[in-house]
């Protein structure tokens, strides 16, 4: 991947990852293996994590997530877009990682804070009182149909993701 800092192109390869970083595939850890400053010190844990709970590592003076940087280390191709299959944003070992697109990416998250039914995709219709369902396929938000219950809903809802996202949906869990 080829990244822009001020007016330079930076391209971080896997060669030069290697010369200066060792990565756990198990654990999905990053050690320094040389000085690169006051910060990375050999033999050192790299990254920091960030509030939402990615990890960065700064490499020749340009930031890189964590992630995308054991892909690199890995498979020796920068990824367009990468999914934690757990949803934990700083669990990086490799297996733990795979390439998405954006909806299938989206589709493994957990239902928001926000959502009053506690539903993905399922929402309430106050004025007649009943539930809707949606999906959002490519940018398209698509009308799943009205539901007297939540539950009936959100059936409809996991059914079309289930067949659109696969793998890719995020197992929901009520109680």
């Amino acid at each position: 991947m080829v990244k822009f800092e001020g007016s330079r192109i930076v391209s971080l390869t896997q060669t030069r990852l290697k010369q200066v970083l060792f990565y756990n595939k198990r654990t999905g850890g990053f050690i320094w293996l040389v000085n690169l400053g006051s910060r990375a010190k050999k033999y050192h844990k790299a990254g920091t994590k960030m509030k939402d709970g990615r990890i960065v590592i700064r490499v020749d003076r340009v930031l890189y997530y964590a992630h995308q940087l054991a892909w690199l280390y890995v498979y020796g191709v920068w990824p367009n877009q990468l999914d934690h299959r757990d949803t934990i944003n700083c669990h990086n070992w490799i297996n733990n990682l795979r390439e998405a697109s954006r909806a299938q990416n989206t589709m493994n998250t957990n239902v928001r804070a926000d959502n009053k039914t506690g539903y993905r995709g399922v929402h309430f219709n106050t004025k007649n009182r009943n539930f809707n369902a949606y999906i959002t396929i490519n940018n398209t938000r698509k009308h799943l149909g009205v539901f007297n219950t939540a539950y009936e809903a959100h059936l409809v809802y996991e059914a079309h993701a289930t067949l659109l996202f696969g793998e890719y949906k995020k197992e929901v869990v009520h109680v």
